[in-house]
């Protein structure tokens, strides 16, 4: 009978380019899909904001041609109501066209169509658990390699040690005031006060003198308030037993080239082995993955189900054995 086994596709053993780095997402192909996505939003987003500009255009339209009239036939010596054209139009203009600038709504039907286009999208979008998800990898990130907190807002991969970038992306990119405040907010919801001081800290501080954007979560009185009750539970501490090394487990295949071995958790007992897999290892077990990648599941009951503390994803698929160029992978 053909033996099956669960395979997990994690992004910081599978995709990132340096395979002690990067613990973020679940794997490539949900980044992929996600950026995709937006695509397709700034499309639907230009459409939109081409037609509020032609909606502005005409109310612009409406407004140069009343305040020519108020700069021209209103300020002649003659009483302009002796005019009854220009009385009528006045009427006309004051119950009419007003009523109808006024009580547009095109602006209404312009944002519905917007709002229509994202929710037919919506199933092919991050769910609030991704974003969750994604929170929490920066913030091991920023446990396991012991990053400067304001560096790494930055772009920049500093440890508190050393101020040197120890890993340097080709395309670099910051986080905002926003950004931070929202993994401040996922680690205060958990109650972890010691990472959402860190956080919300820097999103008081990119905050200050910047103005308010409509597509902000936050602002700097929601930072402040979380940071306030956070600083009034902070939980500080450090684990020795937690560590780094170079591993052999006594093996003589493995005394000239040992394995990197990382002391995750002691209960339960988690163990990260660095670079065991690799680059074209890799690329055939995404092959063979990605078209059965389902959210992974955990025992509930006599069934299986989805939780939101779980944000990997596995496929189960039969042994392989597929030779490649960078060796073979069973």
């Amino acid at each position: 009978m053909c033996s099956c086994f669960t395979l997990f596709i994690v992004l910081y053993l599978l995709n990132m380019p340096d395979e002690s780095f990067g613990e973020m997402f679940t794997s490539m192909l949900s980044v992929n899909q996600a950026v995709s996505a937006e695509r397709k939003l700034i499309d639907h987003l230009i459409i939109y904001i081409e037609h509020e500009a032609q909606r502005l255009e005409d109310i612009k339209r409406f407004f140069s041609r009343v305040t020519s009239l108020h700069d021209g036939i209103y300020n002649e010596p003659s009483d302009p109501i002796a005019n009854p054209i220009a009385a009528f139009k006045l009427v006309k203009r004051l119950k009419s066209e007003w009523l109808n600038v006024v009580h547009s709504t095109e602006a209404e039907e312009n944002i519905k169509v917007l709002r229509e286009d994202y929710r037919r999208m919506e199933s092919s979008l991050p769910k609030l658990e991704d974003l969750r998800g994604a929170a929490h990898g920066l913030m091991r990130l920023q446990d396991v390699y012991n990053l400067h907190v304001e560096s790494l807002v930055r772009g920049h991969f500093q440890q508190i040690s050393d101020p040197v970038d120890f890993y340097k992306l080709s395309v670099s990119d910051m986080l905002s005031g926003d950004d931070c405040f929202l993994v401040g907010k996922v680690a205060y919801d958990l109650e972890d006060y010691y990472h959402s001081v860190l956080w919300f800290e820097e999103a008081v501080r990119l905050f200050r003198g910047t103005e308010w954007s409509p597509e902000n979560e936050g602002t700097l009185e929601d930072a402040l308030d979380h940071l306030a009750f956070s600083h009034f539970k902070p939980k500080h501490f450090e684990n020795p037993s937690l560590f780094c090394d170079y591993f052999t487990n006594g093996s003589p295949a493995l005394f000239l080239q040992p394995i990197r071995r990382e002391i995750i958790s002691l209960q339960p007992y988690v163990v990260l082995f660095h670079g065991f897999v690799t680059q074209a290892e890799a690329k055939n077990i995404r092959k063979y993955a990605m078209p059965g990648l389902r959210r992974s599941v955990v025992a509930s009951g006599m069934n299986q189900a989805t939780a939101e503390y779980r944000i990997s994803k596995s496929s189960l698929r039969p042994r392989i054995s597929k030779q490649s160029p960078g060796g073979r992978v069973s």
